[in-house]
């Protein structure tokens, strides 16, 4: 009766509460006299739950007994039971969160209606309780109804489901009726808290439930189960992570596949939610070190410069400013690429040289000190850590003064800005760029030049003679200056300074090699450009309206129009684009 009373007191209490704890384990906590070892857990993110230690008058022989008790007694996980003679103790945690009113019982939430009413009635009634995805309270363990019956007050019966094993005998069944469970017996001449079918114009009180989300203390718990029979699970303060049992390799075609195979392995573990390979951060590369193991582990960084048509060119590729990125699924179910925190890279990492097998990224355990993520050729086999998802990633908004543009193949949406009426040297428009938390910018795609092109064409409609600034420079393996208006670059197609890659996107703005020259188009201004004039055009520009000033000797260049780029000398002064990636926030998985 005492439990009773605390249940309902709490619910009165608590109803309109929002809290990141779980309440009803805490008020249970405080009733049994456990105040003083209760432990709330840090946050929603926390990998540890609410804790408390319960003692019960109970006498136990041996911790198996006590364990059996406690699991029976107590409807939260039990860390650590312990036997007496005069008294059973449970450690226990609640890793997973009701919604304020609910109450928490062995993984589900339970809501009471103290209202009588027909099956079809409660029916509808709890789908209307908790976003329309509660039901009929389902008897999912034996100790169950008792535990309903301990905590909620003056309830005679309740409607509930059962599966078949649990409803083919029953001492009171009618035909074709409704299963409930009747704490009181007296009207159906049973003991009390036993289940019967009745007919289905009975009534009774409603108890609704549904399954609250995955959280990351309950991510934990059920990874250190697993461990016990597999791979200790690796955890941080940020994540719990399980270790596969083989090895994969990259899937080129879909950028998912290592999340989706995460997904499937952690099924048994995780019911009905979605995983991912882990995202690297520097706790996760720290903790694998710890493990002591000699291997490599592979992770979910790729690099998004290497291109199939690279490893057909006659020299090594080394990409000045290296682009990886993780793609991950966002908060719509779309995909979404994040960048990594350079400081888990070992020192002059990441390296992609050749013939662009190094795609991916990898977790070298057998190194020297100098512990990190390297560049790893696709190729190569190694396992993974996989992650539950607990949240996803979402874009937020540009900051004022800048367009933005999707990149729908990388999975980025992209910051755009020209900055007019105060031309600058290329060194110097980068700095203003980064003084914005930017750099600059590039594109990816035609219909990225083309929007660029339209920024320019905002501010100067029908204007001639605008040069802007794009962050592409002349690589510096690339030192060939043009002559006789003979290009700057190598006539071979698979030479690292052909005509296609002889530029390239600096800090990450764009990958490479350029989208300059394709199928139907060529963006550079004339077919001997880039022609690197005096071995000092090492920078580029985009060009809008007709050009006047140049290439004098033929009319047909004066009536070259929008969208065209030209090499030209880096201390000229010319405006700019700036560009930045949409700003990348983590968005809650709803319930």
């Amino acid at each position: 009766m005492r439990l009773k009373i605390f249940m309902a007191l709490s619910l009165l209490c608590y109803t309109n509460a929002q809290v990141d704890r779980d309440w009803s384990f805490q008020q249970m906590c405080e009733f049994w006299g456990g105040e003083q070892t209760y432990r709330a857990r840090s946050g929603y993110k926390s990998i540890e739950g609410d804790k408390c230690t319960f003692k019960f008058p109970k006498a136990s022989n041996n911790k198996e007994s006590a364990q059996r008790y406690c699991e029976e007694t107590v409807p939260y996980h039990i860390n650590n039971p312990k036997a007496s003679e005069y008294k059973t103790t449970c450690e226990a945690e609640a890793t997973l969160i009701c919604k304020s009113g609910w109450v928490q019982m062995f993984g589900r939430c339970y809501k009471i209606t103290k209202t009588m009413m027909t099956r079809d009635k409660a029916e509808e009634h709890c789908k209307n309780q908790q976003d329309q995805t509660s039901t009929i309270a389902f008897m999912h363990r034996e100790a169950l109804p008792f535990r309903w019956n301990d905590y909620f007050t003056r309830v005679s019966r309740i409607w509930m489901d059962a599966s078949e094993v649990v409803t083919n005998d029953l001492i009171h069944d009618v035909e074709g009726g409704n299963v409930l469970l009747a704490f009181d017996g007296y009207k159906y001449n049973l003991p009390n808290v036993a289940i019967a079918r009745v007919s289905k114009n009975e009534t009774a009180m409603v108890l609704c439930e549904y399954t609250p989300s995955m959280t990351k203390a309950e991510s934990n718990y059920l990874l250190r189960r697993y461990g016990e029979i597999y791979y200790p699970p690796l955890v941080t303060s940020e994540s719990a992570y399980m270790r596969t049992t083989s090895s994969r390799i990259r899937n080129e075609e879909d950028p998912l596949a290592d999340h989706n195979y995460c997904t499937e392995l952690m099924k048994p573990v995780f019911r009905g939610g979605e995983a991912q390979s882990a995202l690297p951060t520097q706790e996760f590369v720290k903790k694998l070190t710890e493990t002591g193991a000699a291997e490599i582990i592979r992770t979910s960084s790729v690099s998004m410069n290497a291109n199939k048509g690279e490893r057909t060119i006659v020299d090594c590729v080394s990409h000045v400013d290296p682009y990886h990125r993780v793609h991950v699924k966002g908060d719509k179910n779309e995909e979404t690429s994040i960048t990594l925190n350079k400081t888990i890279w070992r020192q002059q990492e990441p390296h992609e040289t050749c013939d662009a097998a190094t795609w991916s990224s990898a977790a070298v355990l057998s190194r020297d000190s100098n512990r990190g993520l390297e560049a790893m050729s696709d190729a190569r086999y190694a396992p993974l850590y996989c992650e539950n998802i607990l949240e996803y990633f979402s874009y937020s908004k540009c900051p004022e003064g800048f367009s933005e543009f999707p990149r729908v193949t990388s999975g980025q949406r992209w910051c755009h800005k020209y900055v007019h009426g105060a031309p600058l040297p290329y060194d110097d428009a980068e700095k203003k760029c980064a003084e914005m938390g930017a750099h600059l910018s590039g594109f990816t795609t035609q219909e990225e030049f083309k929007f660029l092109n339209e920024l320019v064409n905002k501010e100067y409609p029908n204007k001639n003679d605008i040069e802007v600034w794009l962050g592409a420079q002349r690589k510096m393996s690339c030192p060939d200056a043009g002559k006789n208006f003979n290009g700057g670059f190598s006539t071979n197609e698979f030479d690292n300074c052909a005509r296609s890659r002889v530029f390239e996107w600096r800090n990450g703005v764009a990958k490479n090699p350029p989208d300059f020259i394709g199928s139907g188009y060529d963006n550079w201004a004339e077919l001997d450009e880039p022609n690197h004039l005096s071995d000092k055009e090492r920078c580029v520009v985009m060009m809008h309206g007709k050009i006047t000033k140049y290439w004098g000797y033929s009319s047909k260049y004066h009536d070259r129009r929008d969208m065209q780029i030209n090499d030209i000398f880096c201390d000229w002064h010319f405006e700019y684009f700036c560009g930045l990636e949409v700003p990348v926030i983590t968005v809650k998985k709803s319930s």
